[in-house]
């Protein structure tokens, strides 16, 4: 019998981890994706059209297709001639349109089963809310994009409660899925706009709490001004357990030494820092590996760095995958 695979997630984290569990035969992949989002293209599909977000999910059917380099060049392109359509990528517009003509639950499902994909994308809820975070100074922000990419952020500020405006349900397939799972995979990702806002949906939490399957938890590499900074592996974990009141039951660090000169370009350019291992005996198991890759990318005149990528890498996801749930 295949096991049965779910991830939590959103944003640019979870697609790297479907393209590794892709490669692993055997497996059935159920995406659970968070519909919060409001920035960028997405946001201004959902006020014109008044849909749900279309991005996040796009991105997860992307990652499961056998062929992604085609439907990067293609998906990810974005319009830059019709002012209507400047901005929006043809994916998102894929998606929108397909959902026009029949309803959003439909067009995702219509995509997935044209492009063939291996598993199934779901949204967490097809109901539509507001991600709002409270702050330790008592303020609070509303909307993903406003918690996600703050202005002017005071680092002595933490968010100390995330919740949705309205409260709603998950979507009916989210709970299914959950329940039947042998592996919960939540991460890579940010944490308070990629898997909390998940698991911040009451029926989503009250599942994962009591169920039987292994959750699994991918650390992310490097701090997020406005929503980790300050943060070690230990606080992620138990901001997931504040919310699910349970702790995952294994843990995948990184391992690997990330040079001093990519630590320094994300701290100088967007003051932030490497997530620091504070684990030590556990009550899970925690398996410390080299999962990252990374580039630095220099200016054209002389050898001031500039930037850098620096990411989960997919074929080092895919061999420790392989290795946890074949060793259960």
């Amino acid at each position: 019998m295949n096991k049965k695979i779910v991830t939590i997630g959103g944003g640019n984290g979870q697609p790297v981890l479907l393209s590794a569990l892709r490669r692993i035969s055997n497996f059935d992949i159920t995406a659970i994706v968070t519909t919060m989002d409001n920035g960028g293209s997405t946001g201004k599909l959902c006020q014109q059209y008044n849909f749900l977000p279309v991005g996040d999910m796009m991105k997860c059917i992307k990652a499961l297709y056998d062929d992604y380099s085609v439907l990067k060049d293609i998906f990810l392109k974005r319009f830059s001639q019709n002012e209507k359509l400047k901005g929006h990528n043809a994916g998102n517009m894929l998606l929108l349109m397909l959902s026009q003509h029949t309803d959003f639950l439909a067009g995702v499902k219509g995509l997935s089963e044209i492009l063939n994909i291996r598993g199934k994308v779901l949204p967490v809820t097809i109901e539509k809310t507001t991600l709002c975070a409270t702050y330790s100074d008592g303020s609070v922000q509303k909307g993903e994009h406003r918690i996600d990419e703050p202005e002017n952020f005071d680092k002595t500020l933490n968010i100390e409660r995330l919740f949705l405006e309205p409260s709603v349900k998950a979507y009916s397939e989210v709970i299914k899925s959950i329940i039947e799972a042998d592996y919960i995979f939540m991460g890579p990702g940010d944490l308070y706009t990629s898997i909390l806002p998940n698991l911040i949906i009451e029926d989503v939490a009250q599942v994962i709490k009591n169920t039987n399957a292994k959750i699994v938890f991918i650390s992310n590499l490097i701090t997020k001004t406005g929503q980790t900074h300050n943060m070690k592996v230990g606080d992620l974990i138990n901001e997931i357990e504040k919310y699910i009141e349970r702790k995952p039951d294994i843990v995948v660090l990184n391992n690997k030494e990330i040079p001093k000169k990519i630590i320094e370009i994300y701290k100088n350019e967007y003051g932030e820092e490497e997530i620091k291992d504070n684990l030590k005996d556990e009550a899970f198991d925690i398996v410390r590996e080299d999962i990252v890759s990374f580039k630095i990318f220099e200016k054209n005149k002389g050898d001031e760095l500039v930037r850098s990528i620096l990411k989960h890498d997919e074929e080092k996801l895919f061999n420790i995958i392989k290795k946890i749930i074949l060793r259960k």
